[in-house]
């Protein structure tokens, strides 16, 4: 008779999808079974994916059942690729007619309604179905969903409470407390009852930050607090280089990898003036450097970026490019001086890219309200910090970040060691183990 500790991973994102979400479920599955647990993944049928790398490949030996999603109803002209995004991004209503015409109103209603908790909900049905018959056939010790997608965790409570297996809870993201919400009223009052309804019936709940913890045993007192745990983002072995042989730009390159979303957001307006005020004083000369923007997709961003530096964007002095591959977004980070975060005002998460960074061991420059970002950068000595809000201070920001000088090969490796997602693995064994029902083969 032999005990193993199996889990389930229920995840709409999984590779070869390019979605952060999806490469820290990989990461893990790639580290657990060196500790003693062997995972298996519940997720979509690849064809959902819209930001698709076939480079990311899946970990040896770790089994990925895919199903179908039922299609959403009233999506008003969204196409297949607009449905299956990162689910990070927050539902915003439409202007028709004015931003308080009833066809504006209504549609916002009618697309809070269908797109509850998130678009993703359509994948409900197929999963629970799956998951409750890979649990009937290959027994499950504990069950683990990541979010967002909010779903992911609906279809693991209706796991839990069919087959009363333990549930790890893994949010990346606030889900209710998340700032750029712009939802309805009775939509919060809503999510807050789902939400409440997962914390309560999961097992443990981890949390990339700290500052989610707290969030959350400050909102949810009648909660003990051990139910929370923090399990953060990390950092893998870099890709084997394919040897492309690119020469680095001559230009000093400041360099954003991933989404802005929305200016109001994540926003870049007071750092564009910044620029734009720094090369007016002649204390930055444009010839010099570059600011690319990689893999935007925030129309808005680029239209303020147009509006407030116009000659830099003409002069190509800040360049907005679309999604590359994982491989391409090495070399580029190979190549860039200073690597940008912009976080506005979300104060509790920590962008996984941030991880990305840090095993560069070059500077950053985080735009961000002081919160868990601000924090980090601080902590691991990684580069400098500034408020959105202080063109001013961004300006002399961005004049001292860059006069700092990559970390050594010795300082970057003690900083891996410290999140790598060996060891993050290694503590969400324990926690696995910790709440395991034995499975008996």
């Amino acid at each position: 008779m032999n005990h193993s500790t199996n889990v389930l991973f229920v995840t709409y994102h999984y590779i070869p999808t390019r979605e952060v979400g999806a490469m820290r479920i990989a990461r893990f599955c790639r580290y657990l079974p060196e500790h003693g647990v062997l995972p298996t993944v519940l997720t979509v049928e690849e064809k959902y994916y819209d930001k698709y790398d076939d480079s990311i490949e899946n970990p040896p030996g770790i089994e990925v059942v895919r199903t179908p999603v039922f299609p959403i109803p009233f999506n008003f002209g969204h196409d297949r690729k607009s449905e299956v995004k990162t689910g990070r991004r927050p539902l915003r209503s439409v202007k028709l007619r004015g931003p308080h015409s009833p066809l504006a109103f209504a549609r916002q209603q009618i697309l809070a309604l269908s797109q509850a908790p998130d678009r993703f909900w359509g994948w409900y049905f197929a999963a629970t179905r799956k998951g409750a018959q890979i649990i009937n056939d290959r027994g499950m010790s504990v069950i683990i969903s990541s979010g967002p997608p909010w779903t992911c965790h609906l279809i693991a409570r209706y796991l839990k409470r069919r087959f009363r297996i333990p549930w790890i809870a893994d949010f990346r993201d606030p889900w209710v407390a998340n700032p750029w919400r712009n939802l309805p009223s009775w939509r919060n009052r809503l999510d807050r009852s789902l939400e409440s309804s997962c914390l309560k019936d999961a097992d443990l709940v981890t949390c990339v930050t700290r500052a989610l913890r707290d969030d959350f045993i400050t909102r949810y007192p009648q909660l003990p607090q051990s139910r929370f745990a923090i399990l953060s983002n990390g950092v893998d072995d870099a890709p084997q280089s394919s040897g492309t042989g690119l020469s680095k730009p001559s230009k000093i390159m400041l360099l954003h990898l991933g989404e802005l979303y929305t200016s109001s957001e994540r926003r870049i307006d007071t750092f564009c003036q910044a620029l734009v005020d720094l090369v007016e004083s002649g204390k930055l000369d444009p010839t010099k450097f570059q600011i690319l923007f990689v893999g935007s997709e925030s129309p808005s961003s680029e239209i303020v970026a147009e509006t407030i530096a116009r000659e830099l964007v003409r002069n190509r002095c800040i360049e907005f490019r679309e999604r590359v591959t994982r491989q391409e977004c090495e070399h580029l980070l190979d190549q860039a001086d200073i690597l940008l975060l912009f976080q506005g005002n979300h104060r509790i998460s920590l962008p996984s890219k941030f991880f990305d960074y840090l095993r560069t061991g070059k500077p950053m420059l985080a735009i961000v309200e002081n919160g868990a970002l601000s924090d980090m950068v601080d902590k691991t000595e990684s580069g400098l910090w500034v408020s959105p809000g202080d063109s001013t201070a961004i300006a002399t920001r961005i004049l001292e970040v860059l006069k700092l000088s990559a970390k050594s090969r010795e300082e970057i490796d003690r900083l891996v060691s410290r999140f790598h997602f060996r060891k993050l693995a290694g503590q969400l064994a324990e926690l696995a183990r910790g709440l395991a029902t034995p499975v008996l083969h």
